[in-house]
This record gives structure tokens, C-alpha cells and sequence, in this order.
């Protein structure tokens, strides 16, 4: 068994709550891989309100289920970066003011 430290059990979370917003849960494990490698590229924080941009937007638009891309496809293709899901002035959440680490992990 290898020992978990905060760094693994950070990714967990924000892999379950990125994955859990998703619009689509197939492919959990590809999911865990593309998300983890966004994770490397983007803050936590943009990944958030991008997911949760695109959660809405197959919402309001009542997208069927087989126009949903799989999540790993998504973060694989870098979907988190399209202009309508990045904002560009996006203010400090309650979770970068209470980490002042949370850039670097």
C-alpha cells in the first residue's frame, strides 16, 4: 500500500468535485487522468467555474445526454479554455484566500 499525502488527497477531492459537476459520469478513470493533467495546467478554482459554466449551459440548453462529450474528452481537448467558460477577471474564491498556497501544488 503506498502512503497518501496531502498533495494525492487534494487531487482526490477536487477530482470528485470537478468529476461530480460534470453534466456526464462515464469513463471515471480517463476522467481521473484528464482532469488530473488540467489540474497540473490550470488552477483548481478556473476549472471549477469552467465545469460549472458548462453544467449550466447543457442545462439551460437541455443538451441530450449523447451531445455531452465524455468528461475526459473535455478536459483532454482542453474545453475549460473556450471563451465561454474562462472569465476574464475572475476574483479570489473563499478557497484561494484561505490557502495562499493553492497555485502551487
Amino acid at each position: 500500500m503506498r502512503p497518501v499525502n496531502a498533495d494525492t488527497e487534494r487531487m482526490a477531492a477536487h477530482f470528485e468535485t470537478l468529476y461530480g459537476l460534470y453534466p456526464r459520469h462515464v469513463g471515471k478513470i480517463a476522467a481521473f487522468k484528464a482532469i488530473s493533467k488540467a489540474l497540473k495546467r490550470k488552477p483548481f478554482d478556473e476549472l471549477l467555474l469552467a465545469v460549472q459554466a458548462y453544467s449550466r449551459k447543457v442545462a439551460r440548453e437541455r443538451t441530450d445526454e449523447r451531445f455531452i462529450p465524455y468528461p475526459a474528452s473535455w478536459f483532454n481537448a482542453g474545453r475549460y479554455e473556450d471563451e465561454e467558460f474562462v472569465s476574464p477577471e475572475v476574483p479570489l474564491t473563499q478557497y484561494q484566500r484561505d490557502n495562499p498556497n493553492w497555485r502551487n501544488w
